[in-house]
């Protein structure tokens, strides 16, 4: 602790090299894992062959507004950890979690990947997480530790922008276009307008190497490309370690 994205992936490096696993590496990041994998790489970048950054968070390059309300978003999901790490801790049954008005309450199961059990993962994979969520609260602690972190990870990011030269990287976006029936035209027009800003500021790093590539998938959906279509991800990883394999 605490838990920052440069400790992170520090503690990867030494992995790494403990383990004998010899560079170059493909970083390849989901999501706040984007955090973990660019830090990385500005540590790091002569280990480093390239980079797949699939649907990444990417609150260090977007507009000042959504970004604002990325950091009030990780304080509500904060509170929320805190209400089942003490439950957790405490050897209680999971509690309910408040949710909007009208809606059934959440769970803390609910609070990881799209929620558990995920209908892609397999009865083996679901109850293993599910005993974690529901019996370490180490994991919260860490869960808890990491986004109270991300500003700072944020701040980081935007000291240290990195050249990548020419290694690759390839950048794979959702987005999640279509309206719902029961969706007012104010939501939706946010919703449309984040999605293109968010597009916008994940294709800026497409500036970090002459060897860039944005990709989109387009599906509706609370989706996630590697879960959803996971070629997508396996093509573009492909992808980075044929080309960095002729660079070498």
């Amino acid at each position: 602790m605490p838990r920052t994205s440069v400790r992170i992936a520090d503690e990867l490096h030494t992995a790494l090299h403990n383990a004998a696993i010899s560079p170059p590496y493909i970083l390849v990041a989901h999501a706040f894992g984007s955090y973990n994998m660019r830090v990385f790489a500005d540590r790091h970048m002569r280990d480093v062959g390239g980079i797949v950054l699939v649907d990444a968070d990417d609150s260090d390059v977007e507009p000042a507004k959504w970004q604002s309300r990325d950091h009030r978003s990780f304080q509500r999901i904060v509170a929320t950890m805190r209400v089942c790490q003490r439950a957790v801790a405490k050897g209680l049954p999971l509690p309910p979690l408040p949710s909007p008005t009208g809606r059934p309450p959440g769970t803390c199961p609910g609070l990881f990947f799209r929620g558990l059990p995920e209908s892609r993962f397999s009865d083996g994979l679901n109850a293993a997480l599910l005993h974690q969520v529901q019996t370490q609260a180490s994991l919260y602690d860490a869960a808890i530790s990491e986004m109270e972190e991300m500003p700072g990870d944020e701040a980081y990011l935007q000291h240290h922008v990195t050249s990548f030269g020419s290694r690759p990287i390839r950048v794979l976006t959702t987005w999640h276009f279509g309206k719902p029936p029961a969706t007012p035209a104010s939501v939706h027009n946010d919703r449309m307008a984040f999605e293109h800003d968010s597009a916008l500021a994940q294709g800026s790093w497409l500036r970090l190497s002459t060897n860039s590539k944005q990709i989109f998938d387009y599906d509706e959906g609370r989706q996630y490309i590697q879960l959803d279509h996971p070629d997508i991800v396996v093509d573009a990883i492909r992808e980075v370690l044929n080309s960095e394999q002729r660079q070498l």
